[in-house]
């Protein structure tokens, strides 16, 4: 299984909490008010909890995508099952999506993992995907986006798995 790169994304909300912490930090040193000063602490160990969840958010996390149609006919199913394994604490709204350029095709699901718990093999969510081939033509499937936000919507991270299948 090949994992790809992770991607970082700011979110507008992250652009907010940076502005506020700005003026906090000004009010502070202009006035020398200690609510200031506290109130900046606060955002600031906001954005560190924040980051670190949503890092740990998508570690540990595997993807596993068969998928069983390599040739298919106009009127044919494309069949894929994906399975997500999670291998440490629970992960909450995640978001997974597989990235194809078949016409018609919106695979997608928001999940959330329980914890593995005592089971070394990690807790898993399998789904079957099936699609309509409606065009012809050599249409990609895969990879699969793995997304998840912050509980404060701050950052959101993605992660991809697996490779690109042609079906024809």
């Amino acid at each position: 299984m090949k994992r790809l790169r992770l991607r970082v994304r700011l979110m507008t909300r992250f652009y907010l909490v940076s502005a506020v912490l700005a003026v906090t930090l000004a009010s502070g040193m202009a006035t020398g008010f200690g609510l200031f000063y506290r109130l900046l602490y606060v955002l600031v160990l906001t954005l560190a909890v924040s980051y670190v969840w949503n890092w740990l958010s998508l570690r540990s996390l595997d993807v596993e995508v068969r998928r069983r149609t390599q040739k298919a006919e106009v009127g044919d199913t494309i069949e894929e099952t994906i399975t997500t394994i999670n291998h440490s604490r629970p992960k909450h709204s995640l978001e997974v999506e597989d990235l194809t350029t078949l016409p018609g095709y919106s695979g997608g699901m928001a999940l959330s993992l329980r914890g593995n718990g005592s089971d070394p093999a990690g807790s898993s969510t399998s789904w079957e995907m099936q699609a309509m081939a409606r065009k012809r033509g050599i249409y990609t499937l895969g990879p699969v986006r793995v997304a998840h936000s912050d509980p404060f919507g701050l950052f959101r991270r993605e992660r991809r798995f697996g490779e690109t299948d042609d079906v024809i």
